[in-house]
Formats: C-alpha cells, sequence, structure tokens
C-alpha cells in the first residue's frame, strides 16, 4: 500500500521548481495572497502537498494557512510542537519520522489521517490516535512505544511497523482483522505464537525473534511471506522449519 505523497512527492515540483531537494533556509511566517513562506519555499493556499525535511524548521504556524492540505510530510524536520496542525481537517498523510517529538496530542482532532509517521521519535503515548478511525498505515519504528491498546480499535489498519519498540503483548492486535502487513522485528515479542491470528495477514517481519515455528506459522490462513532471522540451529534448522509450512508460505532471511 502506497501513500498518495509516496506516489506523488515530485508533485512538491510544480509549487517550488524543486523536487526532494531539502532547503536550508530559515522559515519565514509570512502570509500573502501569494501564498506561505513555509521551509524556505512559497506555497501556494491551495496547496495540497508540503515536503519539508530542514532540522532547523520548528514553527508549522504557516501550514495553518493552507485549509487543502491533505498529504504533510515533515521527516527529518526539528518540529516538536503539533498545536499548529490542529485546524487541518483534511490531512490526510502525516509523516514525522526523526523529529524531537514526544506529544502527538493535537493529532487527535485529524480524524482524516490514513498515513502516519512516527519512526525514530520519543512518542510513548498512542492515545492521541485513539480516534483515527480512517488510520490504515502506522510506523512507530524505533519508537519508545509499549502499549497498543490505544490502536485496539482502529479496524481499518493495513500495515503496522513496530520494528525496535518496547512491545511485548501484542494482543490488542486481535481485532484488527484487516492488518495484512505487520512488522515485529526486534522488538520484547519472544514467540511467533504471540502474532494474533487474523484474516488478512500475508506479511509478517520478525527478525531477532528468539522462537518461530511452523506450528505457530500454520495458525494463520492467509500468510504467505515471513522474514526471520537465522535459526541459532543453521541450515539444517532452518530447512527443518521450510518443510513445515504450508506450500504456500514464503520463508525469508536464510541461514
Amino acid at each position: 500500500m502506497h501513500s498518495r505523497l509516496a506516489l506523488a512527492i515530485c508533485a512538491v515540483s510544480s509549487l517550488s521548481g524543486s523536487c526532494g531537494t531539502d532547503q536550508a533556509n530559515p522559515i519565514a511566517v509570512a502570509v500573502s495572497g501569494a501564498g506561505v513562506a513555509f521551509c524556505g519555499q512559497q506555497w501556494p493556499l491551495t496547496s495540497q502537498i508540503v515536503r519539508c525535511a530542514d532540522p532547523e524548521v520548528v514553527d508549522l504556524a504557516p501550514l495553518a494557512s493552507l485549509p487543502s492540505l491533505e498529504a504533510l510530510d515533515l521527516a527529518g524536520s526539528g518540529v516538536s510542537d503539533l498545536r499548529p496542525l490542529a485546524p487541518l481537517h483534511t490531512l490526510q498523510e502525516l509523516f514525522l519520522d526523526r523529529a524531537p517529538l514526544v506529544n502527538i496530542a493535537p493529532l487527535a482532532s485529524l480524524r482524516e489521517l490514513r498515513f502516519v509517521g512516527l519512526a525514530d521519535t520519543r512518542v510513548t503515548d498512542l492515545r492521541p490516535l485513539s480516534k483515527l478511525a480512517w488510520l490504515q498505515s502506522l510506523d512507530l519504528a524505533r519508537a519508545p512505544v509499549s502499549d497498543l491498546r490505544p490502536i485496539a480499535r482502529l479496524s481499518r489498519i493495513e500495515t503496522l511497523n513496530l520494528r525496535g519498540t518496547r512491545v511485548a503483548d501484542l494482543a490488542p492486535l486481535r481485532a484488527l482483522q484487516r492488518l495484512s502487513s505487520l512488522d515485529i522485528s526486534l522488538t520484547r515479542v519472544r514467540s511467533f505464537a504471540a502474532v494474533p491470528r487474523l484474516s488478512a495477514l500475508v506479511d509478517v517481519t520478525a527478525s531477532g525473534l528468539p522462537v518461530v515455528d511452523a506450528g505457530s506459522l500454520e495458525r494463520h490462513p492467509r500468510l504467505r511471506y515471513v522474514t526471520v532471522s537465522a535459526p541459532p540451529g543453521g541450515a539444517g534448522q532452518w530447512r527443518a522449519l521450510e518443510d513445515g509450512l504450508p506450500p504456500a508460505m514464503e520463508l525469508r532471511g536464510g541461514p
């Protein structure tokens, strides 16, 4: 599943004359008939996509003047205060990866969000996401998150990245019956048996998981791709694991 921003990131070029190029200019907060000055660029008031990876950009106030904004990529920026985003009710995609972010409370009002990226942030509390009923993709990689209960009722989630988090309990995912792709690599989950039986689950990445056995994999009827670390028993144990899998399931990683 690809977000609109991922597919159309170069649409920024039509607004700013550049595509994928980070600007080092200081942020300006001026708003004029020509648009909004943000991240060293001038954005038309009708902008639907904005991207900024400048670590010196910390003020999001200018974005409140973009009422049509649907996709916002702030990965790598210096943003820590999300309050200016609260009025942006049309926002569907928000990427905050690598931002020095702790508090995501303002996201609670952004009910149209479909894609949220919080990888490599300092976010621990997911409760502001609990009302985002349209959420389809959530990236929490390497964030110090441990409690998944706030997202337990977000039944539209299809992709969930928990790589490197402090998550040990996957039970809150039981109701996510649309979840098709899950990454639990390098978490505190100790066995593949902890993965809930989900009807749509197709792809699981579990590198670093201590215990993976064919019996626990067979519990997932639609599972097709499983990526794991090399087993301690080497090639022999790997072949034994492969031999115990259903024919339609592909094991990835290798001894």
